[in-house]
């Protein structure tokens, strides 16, 4: 492998050259690249893809991306003249989120490049080595988390040849991910002066990806941009909830360039201010400014309306939610400076994920890295990629045994299960080997139930106990391990035997569950041995606080799930359709766009919580989509169903709502299920579907693919 780089005092984005002279145009000319930071290529000054933020985040220490890119379009007969700009990107910014997880090595600006002129008769080879030449870009400054400064009317310097490099990691691999692209067009919805006297740009919507500014500009003006996702109670630009993360964009402009973007860093935002900008009008101002989200490409799969305008605004939060955090990996938030590959935050959310969008590319390609940074006992990081030794902790660590199961189930992709079987039991022995008393996960430190509300004062881990929450977890993996098992022919009886082991030692032990968190997981997870006054007790505790919820990371995605699995969904709807803090609508009422980190990310009186923690693009909290899909829309998985080759049709209803349609594309076709209130406990369900399904909730009666009404009552 031919790795060159050029060394230098100071890490800034670098431009690596090869000219070559081409006396006929090849057939194909297939470029294979990579490298140590984000690149860009340009062959003839022309860009030959829309990929962006290449080669992408992997474990990079121990595999990294090469795309492959045909760039004969660009080519031309005489003098060519390919461009590789490379700067910014994961691996060179350091991502240490502000407490130090990890002294990173200092890594420079690096290329691999294999282009491969491809003839009738024959194959010229060009391979990066040190006949490239390195300059200086004119982007001065790439940084994740700081941004980017460019400047059109510095000179290129050229530094001289590349320098070969030893490959420094074990292995290069195909892009398996799906890409990044700029995927949809934000234009801006308003230009607000604020108290402060600042000129701020609003575009509506809180998202991911960076500003695009088109114009005629003249040689040596300023433009400085600052982000933000919210603006302060009294109106002025606000973002110290980005932390460490500068995110600003500086440009001095020529007149040769029209088109202003970043090369190497994304933003999450709904605002910028304007620190410096030419003077313009205002109709010229909103014409030039447009907003590029990027996220990675995936079919969209699922779709959710109903009756009810807030519930509508909280879906559409939870697909921009989606969208702004699934960018090659399954990121936290979009916007500090962090941006991590958070395990429990995926694997609460995978179910919604799955519905929402075709998630199988984006999570095979994450689940490699999980097989890859999974620690030699079998504990699994907090964070995949891994950026700093992290302890495993229990909600987090079961990312290992939940995704590949879902992505199984949803996608009957067996080739993969079969890839992380082995993923998914060492997770399972690791907490067999590590834990103080048999059949219990005990003696560990674990995130708990992350931000939940009821939380002892100065906590951010909710009151549930958090032995009582590894176990349940431990459990529930266990069980997931023996259903995988079960599908790839694999001898589970010792699992078998060890999960009857967990869910008898859970009741001697937790033979009182005292938070609706602990009441959510011992219900779903089908732990506790009387089910009845469990969910009874849940219910008494959502009722004494209101009809609130008190539950955190761990405890909301499966708290409607248990409370309609246990007969109470009219409860679950109360949670749903609440509007006061703390619920799913609330934030919605203070105009939220995306899915926030807390209920009250904007409290009551406009003020905001910590900035240390508190993103406004954080998708865990819209785990609840896959409820709204399940027991509102009706459209279910069955286990023994992969691929939902069939599905179950079980629409739960609610005098509140007088119409919902839901559907969803399986690889048959779309299903397509809507109910609407004829009378005030009558209801009609049409369903169209491809596939054969069962229908009812109690007797169930089995359709073939078709179309169908039925008439159903609210019980």
């Amino acid at each position: 492998m031919s790795w060159i780089t050029k060394q230098q005092e100071q890490r800034h984005p670098l431009q690596f050259e090869k000219t070559f002279t081409l006396e006929s145009l090849p057939n194909t000319a297939i470029a294979k690249i990579s490298s140590i930071g984000n690149y860009v290529i340009t062959v003839n000054g022309q860009s030959v893809t829309d990929m962006v933020l290449t080669p992408g985040y992997t474990s990079f220490r121990k595999r990294l991306q090469y795309q492959t890119i045909d760039i004969v379009n660009a080519l031309v007969k005489g003098a060519n003249k390919l461009v590789i700009e490379v700067g910014g990107g994961w691996q060179i910014t350091k991502l240490d989120m502000d407490i130090h997880w990890l002294e990173k090595e200092q890594l420079s600006e690096s290329v691999y490049c294999d282009l491969s002129l491809n003839y009738a008769d024959h194959v010229v080879q060009l391979m990066s080595d040190e006949t490239w030449q390195v300059s200086t870009s004119q982007t001065e400054v790439a940084d994740l988390y700081g941004g980017e400064v460019t400047d059109y009317s510095r000179p290129v310097q050229l530094l001289g040849n590349a320098e070969k490099i030893k490959f420094p990691y074990d292995q290069l691999v195909p892009q398996t991910g799906p890409d990044v692209t700029e995927m949809i067009t934000v234009f801006s919805r308003q230009i607000i002066t604020t108290p402060k006297g600042e000129c701020v740009i609003d575009f509506g919507q809180n998202l991911t990806g960076y500003v695009e500014i088109n114009g005629d500009f003249v040689d040596g003006q300023h433009i400085d941009i600052s982000h933000a996702e919210v603006l302060d109670v009294d109106g002025n630009f606000y973002n110290a909830n980005y932390r460490g993360a500068k995110s600003q964009l500086s440009y001095v402009t020529s007149a040769e360039v029209h088109t202003l973007k970043p090369k190497f860093t994304f933003f999450g935002f709904r605002y910028i201010r304007l620190d410096h900008y030419p003077e313009t009008s205002a109709n010229e101002l909103m014409q030039s400014l447009v907003a590029k989200v990027v996220y990675s490409k995936m079919q969209r799969t699922g779709s959710f309306r109903t009756s009810n305008d807030k519930v509508n605004q909280l879906y559409d939060n939870v697909i921009w939610g989606q969208r702004s955090n699934f960018l090659d990996i399954p990121t936290d938030c979009p916007q500090r400076d962090e941006r991590a590959g958070w395990t429990g935050d995926a694997q609460v959310f995978i179910n919604a994920a799955s519905y929402n969008y075709n998630v199988s590319q984006f999570f095979d390609k994450w689940l490699a890295d999980l097989n890859l940074d999974q620690y030699e006992n079998g504990g699994v990081p907090q964070i995949i990629p891994n950026c700093g030794n992290r302890l495993s902790s229990a909600a987090w660590g079961d990312a290992a045994t939940i995704i590949p199961w879902r992505i199984y189930l949803f996608y009957n992709k067996l080739p993969l299960l079969k890839r992380q079987f082995d993923s998914m039991k060492r997770w399972v022995d690791y907490i067999t080997k590590t834990t103080d008393e048999p059949a219990l996960w005990t003696g560990t430190d674990h995130l708990g139930d992350w931000l939940g509300l009821d939380a002892p004062k100065g906590s951010y881990k909710g009151s549930s106990r958090e032995d009582l929450i590894a176990t349940a977890f431990y459990a529930h993996s266990t069980w997931l391990l023996i259903k995988a098992g079960r599908v790839l022919n694999k001898d589970v009886a010792s699992y078998v035997e060890l999960y009857h082991e967990i869910k008898q030692a859970f009741n001697q032990r937790f033979s009182e569950l005292k938070t609706q968190t602990e009441l959510a997981l011992g219900l779903h997870f089908k732990l506790v041995s009387d089910s009845d006054s469990a969910a009874k007790k849940l219910v008494e505790l959502i009722r004494q606080n209101n009809n609130h919820l008190t539950t955190g990371f761990v405890g909301t995605p499966y708290l409607l799930h248990a409370l309609s699995e246990s007969g109470y969904s009219q409860v679950a709807y109360d949670l749903l359709l609440q509007k006061t803090y703390p619920s799913w609508l609330y934030p919605v009422s203070k105009g939220a766009t995306t899915i926030w980190e807390h209920w009250d990310g904007i409290k009551e009186d406009g003020s905001f919580w910590s900035p240390d923690m508190n993103s406004y693009n954080h998708y865990a909290y819209g785990a609840v989509a896959d409820w709204m899909y399940e027991n509102v829309g009706g459209i279910r998985v069955l286990d023994d169903h992969p691929g939902l080759s069939k599905i179950a049709i079980r629409p739960e209803f609610d005098q509140r709502l007088t119409w919902v349609e839901t559907k969803l594309k399986v690889a048959a076709g779309t299903i397509e299920v809507y109910w609407k209130q004829i009378s005030p406990k009558k209801y009609r369900i049409d369903v169209t579907s491809p596939v054969p399904f069962v229908f009812g909730h109690q007797d169930e009666k089995a359709y073939d693919a078709g179309n169908y009404v039925f008439y159903d009552q609210l019980n």
